[in-house]
C-alpha cells in the first residue's frame, strides 16, 4: 500500500484506529535527522507523532492491505475455478514497508528492518507450505522462475535460485544481507547484528537483533561491542566492493545531526487528492 492512502469502502471503515495498538518502536520524532526527515511521506502528519495520528493513518494502511488481500483472492479462486491452480505457480511480492510511526517516521526511506523487509510468497505445485528467514533479494526471483519453469538459467546473475530452501537442500542463501538509501545510509546485517551507517552525518547505529528486535537500543558507542562493530564495518565495506558501490562511507564534511520540525512548513504534494488533503493539512 502506498499513500494516498484512500481505501474503497466497505475497507475505509474496517479497522477501528483506537482499537489498533502502536508498533513496539513507536517514537514521537527520530532521535536525528536522517537525511530524508522532510520528505513527501514524512509530511503526512505533524512532528511530535501523536498515538491519535498514528493509529488513524494504521487504520488506512491496514484497509488497503485487506481490500488487496480480497482482490487477490478472486484471482485465486479464479486460478482454482478454472482448474489452471494444477499448473501455475504464484509469486507474490510488493514495495517496501512504510514505517507509520516507528521510530518516528511514516515512510520507507529509511533502513530499519521494518522499511528493509520486502513480503515474497511462493506457492504452487510442488512447493510445500512453510516459511523461511533466509535473507533474499527479489532479483533471485529469476534464476528461481527458470529452474520452476526448465529453462535454462544464465550464468552472470547475481540473484540465486530459491528452490533449495523448500526442497530441503540448504536452510539459506547468504550470510548476510546489504542494503542501501540513495547516497544517505548503508546497512548490513547477519543473522544477529545489523549495523547502519549515514556517511553524511559520520555517524553509526550498532543492533543486537537477537535482544532488541525493533532496533531501539543503539550500541555502537559501547566498548563491549567495538569488536562486532568493525567486523561488521569491513562486512559492509566488503559489500560495497562486490557490488560496485563507490559511496565512500564518511562523506567529505559532516551534516547537523539536528532536526528541528518547529521551523518546517508541512506542504501536501500534486499527487495527493483533496480528501487527503483536507485530512493531512487541514487545505
Amino acid at each position: 500500500p502506498h499513500d494516498p492512502r484512500t481505501p474503497p469502502s466497505p475497507f475505509d471503515r474496517l479497522y477501528a484506529p483506537q482499537s489498533l495498538p502502536l508498533p513496539p518502536d513507536f517514537l514521537a520524532v527520530h532521535p536525528f535527522h536522517n537525511g530524508w526527515m522532510t520528505g513527501r511521506d514524512e509530511q503526512l502528519a505533524p512532528w511530535p507523532r501523536t498515538t491519535e495520528v498514528i493509529r488513524a493513518q494504521l487504520a488506512e494502511y491496514y484497509g488497503l492491505m485487506s481490500h488487496l488481500d480480497a482482490e487477490i483472492g478472486r484471482i485465486l479462486e479464479t486460478l482454482h475455478e478454472k482448474g489452471l491452480d494444477r499448473n501455475t505457480i504464484v509469486i507474490y511480492a510488493a514495495d517496501n514497508g512504510l514505517s507509520l510511526g516507528s521510530h518516528g517516521l511514516l515512510g520507507k526511506q529509511n533502513l530499519y528492518e521494518h522499511s528493509t523487509h520486502v513480503p515474497l510468497f511462493i506457492t504452487g505445485p510442488g512447493i510445500p507450505r512453510g516459511d523461511s528467514d533466509a535473507f533474499v533479494y527479489l532479483y533471485d526471483l529469476f534464476p528461481t522462475i527458470t529452474r520452476l519453469a526448465s529453462v535454462a538459467t544464465p550464468l552472470d546473475l547475481d540473484g540465486q535460485d530459491l528452490s533449495p530452501l523448500w526442497e530441503g537442500a540448504r536452510q539459506e542463501i547468504r550470510s548476510s544481507v546489504f542494503t542501501v538509501y540513495e547516497n544517505l545510509q548503508r546497512a548490513v546485517r547477519d543473522d544477529r547484528w545489523k549495523l547502519i551507517r549515514y556517511p553524511k552525518l559520520h555517524h553509526t547505529q550498532l543492533f543486537d537483533l537477537e535482544h532488541d528486535p525493533y532496533e531501539l537500543n543503539d550500541l555502537a558507542a559501547d566498548p563491549d561491542h567495538s569488536e562486532q562493530l568493525l567486523r561488521l564495518t569491513a562486512l559492509l565495506e566488503k559489500w560495497q566492493a562486490a557490488t560496485g558501490d563507490q559511496l565512500p562511507l564518511t562523506a567529505p564534511t559532516r551534516d547537523s545531526m539536528e532536526f528541528d520540525y518547529s521551523r518546517i512548513t508541512r506542504q501536501p504534494d500534486q499527487w495527493q487528492p483533496e480528501s487527503v488533503r483536507k485530512k493531512y493539512f487541514g487545505k
